[in-house]
């Protein structure tokens, strides 16, 4: 199982997610190039170029052998792409809020700059205001870790991948992949624009078996504030698909 991080992200974004992953699964967890630990991608670098580089590290690490693809905000839009040119590395793609399917047309939101504030106080109060209207829907899930995700995974990203997610440009390569499709959404994702009912046509026009699943109460770091539900979900789908089928009489 690929899990792929947001956007001023890194691994970190699935911190709640990959020892419970782990139990059932080889669960790898990169950070895209950009962000966190990764090197910095080629200046001018677009989806199109990370997606690649990413491939050729997964051809590496999986072996041959392939994979459940799960992407979660910009993440989606890499594993879109990914999956689309790269159809041999990946059994199965789960879109987690992922951008560029055209629901918030454009707009941006109303997230405060940080990096010239000097107290460290005024840092963190950005930083919370900015989970709070980005990530979080529940304030009282804004807690120590991820103010401390939130923080340094803001510092060490290099791309604005802001620009990547709006419009529909997610929807292209998506009519592309041939692999089986599933979504999962928080009711109250704020890069939805309030559309959340509309994810499941759009994903069933790639895979009409599509399936799609909101989980009430979260936001868009959907597999933050309800780790448990979305552990639950990704688990039970895989062991789904991986169960044999039965034997004809």
């Amino acid at each position: 199982m690929v899990l792929l991080h947001g956007g001023t992200g890194s691994w970190t974004h699935w911190i709640r997610n990959v020892l419970a992953l782990a139990r059932e699964h080889t669960v790898w967890v990169p950070d895209m190039p950009g962000f966190g630990d990764s090197a910095s991608p080629p200046k001018g670098v677009n989806v199109e170029m990370l997606a690649g580089i990413v491939a050729r590290g997964l051809d590496q690490l999986l072996g041959g052998e392939k994979a459940d693809l799960v992407g979660f905000s910009f993440g989606g839009l890499v594993a879109g792409h990914l999956a689309a040119a790269h159809p041999g590395l990946f059994s199965h793609l789960t879109l987690i809020g992922a951008g560029g399917l055209g629901l918030r047309e454009g707009r941006k939101l109303p997230l405060v700059a940080w990096r010239h504030l000097k107290d460290d106080a005024e840092r963190m109060g950005a930083h919370r205001h900015n989970l709070a209207n980005l990530m979080l829907w529940n304030e009282a899930k804004i807690d120590a870790l991820a103010l401390r995700i939130q923080s340094l995974n803001a510092a060490r990203s290099r791309i604005n991948s802001g620009p990547f997610s709006r419009g529909d440009v997610l929807l292209e390569p998506l009519s592309r992949v041939r692999s089986s499709v599933s979504g999962i959404w928080g009711r109250h994702d704020s890069t939805a624009g309030g559309r959340v009912a509309e994810v499941e046509p759009i994903l069933r026009r790639t895979d009409p078996r599509a399936t799609m699943t909101v989980v009430e109460d979260a936001g868009h770091w959907v597999i933050y504030e309800a780790a448990e539900t979305v552990n639950a979900l990704l688990l039970r789908d895989a062991r789904t698909r991986l169960r044999p089928a039965p034997l004809a009489s």
